[in-house]
């Protein structure tokens, strides 16, 4: 439950955007499914339930649906939260601009495409957390 709070957190502060450019973002249009975390340079080992968590990224809009198990029940996964983020490309190749245009903090973060994966890095008052998505 703590690894799911702390992704919840980190999702806080991942959210896109900057409309100033956005001639790239359809490149990372599409299904996003988290594949890793890694906390304070920890790797986190995600659980059934929270390998569910992906991300949806469509024409610079998004949302994160986070699944977890909040009863503890085994095998009972349910959608806990959904995020909805904004995004943009910016004048870097395959760098992009996330933030979170419906919260009151700021939670803008940059996000790197490598590949077929987009790398989440986040420093708070939470520590360093890594999160990586690969394209379904």
């Amino acid at each position: 439950m703590k690894k799911l709070l702390l992704l919840s957190a980190l999702l806080i502060f991942a959210c896109s955007s900057d409309d100033s450019n956005d001639n790239n973002t359809n490149s990372i249009d599409g299904r996003w499914n988290i594949v890793s975390i890694t906390e304070n340079g920890v790797q986190i080992e995600l659980n059934s339930c929270t390998v569910q968590t992906y991300m949806m990224l469509d024409n610079g809009q998004g949302s994160v649906f986070v699944y977890g198990n909040p009863t503890d029940i085994q095998g009972e996964c349910q959608e806990i939260q959904v995020r909805q983020l904004s995004y943009s490309s910016t004048d870097v190749p395959n760098i992009f601009i996330f933030s979170c245009p419906n919260d009151t903090n700021a939670c803008d973060i940059t996000v790197n495409l490598e590949g077929n994966n987009l790398i989440m890095e986040q420093t708070s008052d939470l520590g360093n957390e890594i999160l990586i998505w690969v394209k379904d």
